[in-house]
Parts: structure tokens; C-alpha cells; sequence
């Protein structure tokens, strides 16, 4: 997260992106942006009334490693070398229920006989899912402001089914303004959303959340490793995945705009399922995390 530079570690006030405390240190105090507390957040803000660049974590390093682009550019706006930025994305593991590992192959560790004698992991069985995928779309994640399910219940067109698996200080309000075709499922254990998410016919996954993500967004990385399409507002963490990985689509704030990029993911839901699960086993399964954090290892310690 960037506590060093955000009194509450996330750059996220009132549901937008906020940097105010970059040209006003005691912003985050006077909104009082850590647990909605002046007193929580004054010895925060004091701690932090010094740049992040002199303070000892960054000062002091051979290499900052941000997980992903967004956050690697929040570094150099601290003032960090664009050398000593090395983007670097964790690993994702896989499901840890045997019954799961059983009937869908693991990822990074669980296949590897050593840490450092890695093979490459078997490919997903099931492949492509144009022919099962229904007109049924998921949402899973904390039912909190920043995730943006109030926005996209606003949005959603009344002829498309989405269930939503999550609890969160949101839950009751979005319920109480959510039409007949949203179905809340309640929060879900890991590895059964994973199972879900590998066996249950979605046409794509959601995310509306206005946010800046110190890592690529795990729910977009775990729909991603089930070979889901993402359909992400443009202003959204998970964007950034579609843009740089080809594996969605993207939609603006209107209803209009969302209809129409779930009828795109729909008709590309094969292209975007191949350049999903590519993306995955290229960059955050276990095993590639690890061959480049022991690179970088090497590298600052030679």
C-alpha cells in the first residue's frame, strides 16, 4: 500500500483517488482519513509529514519493488530512480482444496518440485467457454465504497443476470436499490470462489471500483486465472489489466455504455478467455513471482 505517502495507505477519499496530502501534508488529518478519526490519524499524519523519499524504507534501498504500474509510478513521483523501480507482480496461489487440485491443476509451487527447479504448470482443462457461458455475470469482493457496486448497481441493465458474492459495510444499501436480476450470494471461503469461478458458466467478471491499486487487482487475477473476461469501468484498477493484457473490456458511466460492453465480451469471450489465461500463466503464477524476485536478489547483491 503507500502509507508513506497517504495517511490511510490507499490514495482513496470520498470514493475518488486523492493525492491532496502531496501539496497539503495535514489533508489526510483534517479529513480524517484513517478509521474516520482525527486522534487515529494524527500520529499518522505526523509520521508522515516527512517525504517518503528520506524516509529509511526508501532512503536505504537497493531496489523498490512495486507490484504493479500504477504503484511503480506513485514511487517515482516520490522522487525514487526510475532504475531502482522494478515492477514485479506477487504470485497467486492456487486453491488449496484437494478436491479443486484434483480436477483443476495448481499453479507455481504446487507443481514444482523445488522452489528452484521449476516446470512449467499444465495447461487449464476446459479451455475455451463460449458454448456453456449464459447471459450470467459475477461481482465478488468487500461491498465497500471503493469496490464500486453502488455504481454498478446504478448501471446495470435490468435484462442481465449478476450474482455478487461479498459482505461489507455496503451490504444492506445496495440491496435495498439493487433490481430483481442481482442476486447477493453472501461472502464465500477462497477456495470455493475459485471453484466458482473455474466451474460456474460466467460470461465475465465486474469491476467498478475508482481506485488506485498498490498491486494489480487480486479479483481481476484470480478471474484472469480461470479464464474469465473482465468488464471494467475505464476509471477502475482492473482496466489497466484490459488495456495492457487485451483480456476484457472496458465501459464508461452510463448504462448504455455498460450494455454494450457486455454484449462485446460476450462476442469476444473466446479471444479475451485465450489472452486472459496467457496473461496469467505469464505473470502471477507462484513460480514466475519467484524467478524474478530471486533475479532482482542477484542483481543488488552482486
Amino acid at each position: 500500500n503507500f502509507r508513506l505517502s497517504c495517511d490511510n495507505a490507499l490514495h482513496l477519499r470520498d470514493g475518488r483517488v486523492c493525492f491532496d496530502c502531496d501539496t497539503n501534508r495535514w489533508s489526510g488529518l483534517r479529513h480524517r482519513c484513517y478509521r474516520d478519526s482525527a486522534l487515529a490519524t494524527l500520529p499518522i499524519s505526523w509520521r508522515n509529514r516527512h517525504p517518503p523519499l528520506t524516509r529509511p524504507q526508501i532512503e536505504a534501498a537497493d531496489a523498490v519493488v512495486a507490484l504493479s504500474p500504477n504503484a511503480a509510478e506513485v514511487f517515482r513521483g516520490w522522487g525514487v530512480p526510475r532504475n531502482k523501480v522494478h515492477l514485479i507482480p506477487h504470485g497467486v496461489p492456487p486453491p488449496s482444496n484437494s478436491e479443486t487440485s484434483s480436477t483443476r491443476p495448481t499453479v507455481g509451487f504446487a507443481n514444482d518440485p523445488s522452489p528452484t527447479a521449476p516446470t512449467d504448470p499444465a495447461p487449464y482443462p476446459g479451455g475455451l467457454k463460449s458454448e456453456s457461458t449464459e447471459d450470467r455475470w459475477l461481482f465478488f469482493g468487500r461491498l465497500s465504497a471503493e469496490k464500486g457496486l453502488a455504481t454498478l448497481v446504478a448501471l446495470w441493465p435490468d435484462h442481465q443476470h449478476l450474482d455478487v458474492i461479498g459482505d461489507g459495510p455496503l451490504a444492506d444499501q445496495v440491496k435495498a436499490h439493487s433490481p430483481a436480476s442481482i442476486h447477493f450470494l453472501g461472502a464465500e471461503p477462497r477456495d470455493n470462489l475459485l471453484r466458482r469461478l473455474h466451474d460456474q458458466p460466467y460470461a465475465g467478471v465486474l469491476f467498478a471500483g475508482e481506485a488506485i491499486e498498490g498491486g494489480y487487482t487480486l479479483a481481476a487475477v484470480e478471474a484472469m486465472s480461470a479464464g474469465l473476461p473482465l468488464v471494467a469501468k475505464s476509471s477502475s484498477a482492473a482496466a489497466q489489466l484490459v488495456r495492457e493484457f487485451g483480456c476484457g473490456v472496458e465501459f464508461e458511466s452510463s448504462t448504455a455504455s455498460l450494455a454494450a460492453a457486455l454484449d462485446r465480451a460476450r462476442v469476444t469471450h473466446d479471444e479475451c478467455t485465450i489472452a486472459a489465461l496467457a496473461a496469467f500463466e505469464s505473470n502471477f503464477v507462484e513460480r514466475v513471482w519467484l524467478e524474478r524476485m530471486l533475479a532482482l536478489y542477484h542483481q543488488v547483491t552482486r
